[in-house]
C-alpha cells in the first residue's frame, strides 16, 4: 500500500512538472509572438510616405525668417526607372530637383539652381544613377539610422512613429518622425501617409524648437 502511494506521488509530481514546463513554453511563445507583432507594427513601407509623389502641387508655409513660402510642383512624372522631376518655387529662387524611386528607397540625384525654363533634366549626366543621396529608405523602423540628404551631408534617425498629430489645423495619423543632424544643425522631419512631408522643425542647442515650414495645401491628386 505504501509502495503504491509512493508510486502515485511520483507520477503526480512528474505530471505537475510536465504541466509547468508546458505552461512556460506557451508563455514564452506568446511573448515572442507579441514582440514580433510589436516590431512589425513599428516597421513601415515607403510608398505611402513618399514626398512630392501623391499630388501635382504641394504648397508650404515658411517661417518667413529663414524659410520663405514655396511650392513643390511635379513637372515630369516617374519614368520606367523611377525618375521624376520636381521644381521648387519661392519668391527668391527656382530649383529643379531630380528624384529616383528604387527598390532600396527614394534618392535625390541632382539639383539645378536658377532653373528658369521648363526642361526635362532626368537624363542629364548630373542626374545619372549612382550619384544619388538617400532621402527615405524603402522600409524603416524606429531607431534605424542612415546617411543621406543633399550631398550625403546628413545623418538621419527614425526617432518615432506618432499615432496622431495636428499640423496647421489638419490631423494626421501614423506620422513618421525622422531626425536629421547636418553639421551643427538639427531638424525633425514629419512624414504622413498619402501626403509625404508635412512639416520640418528646427531643434536648437537649448532644446527649444520652431516649425520652419509646414504643408498648407495640395492640388492635383495622383496616387
Amino acid at each position: 500500500m505504501v509502495g503504491k502511494l509512493k508510486q502515485n506521488s511520483r507520477l503526480y509530481l512528474l505530471f505537475c512538472i510536465f504541466i509547468a514546463v508546458l505552461s512556460m513554453l506557451e508563455i514564452s511563445s506568446l511573448s515572442v509572438n507579441a514582440q514580433t507583432q510589436t516590431e512589425e507594427a513599428q516597421s513601415i513601407s515607403l510608398t505611402p510616405y513618399l514626398p512630392y509623389y501623391h499630388f501635382i502641387e504641394y504648397n508650404y508655409q515658411g517661417d518667413q525668417v529663414n524659410y520663405p513660402n514655396y511650392n513643390m510642383i511635379l513637372e515630369f512624372n516617374s519614368d520606367a526607372n523611377g525618375k521624376f522631376q520636381i521644381v521648387a518655387i519661392s519668391d527668391q529662387s527656382q530649383t529643379a530637383i531630380i528624384y529616383q524611386l528604387t527598390d532600396f528607397g527614394l534618392y535625390e540625384l541632382a539639383r539645378f539652381e536658377n532653373y528658369m525654363e521648363v526642361a526635362d533634366l532626368r537624363y542629364t549626366p548630373e542626374a545619372s544613377e549612382g550619384n544619388g543621396a538617400l532621402i527615405f529608405p524603402t522600409n524603416v523602423s524606429v531607431g534605424m539610422t542612415y546617411q543621406g540628404g543633399t550631398n550625403n551631408a546628413s545623418q538621419f534617425t527614425i526617432s518615432e512613429i506618432l499615432d496622431l498629430i495636428e499640423m496647421n489645423g489638419v490631423t494626421y495619423e501614423n506620422v513618421v518622425v525622422i531626425n536629421e543632424k547636418r553639421g551643427e544643425e538639427q531638424f525633425d522631419h514629419y512624414y504622413a501617409p498619402d501626403y509625404g512631408l508635412i512639416a520640418v522643425e528646427q531643434i536648437y542647442q537649448d532644446g527649444t524648437r520652431t516649425t520652419v515650414f509646414q504643408l498648407s495645401s495640395t492640388g492635383g491628386y495622383l496616387n
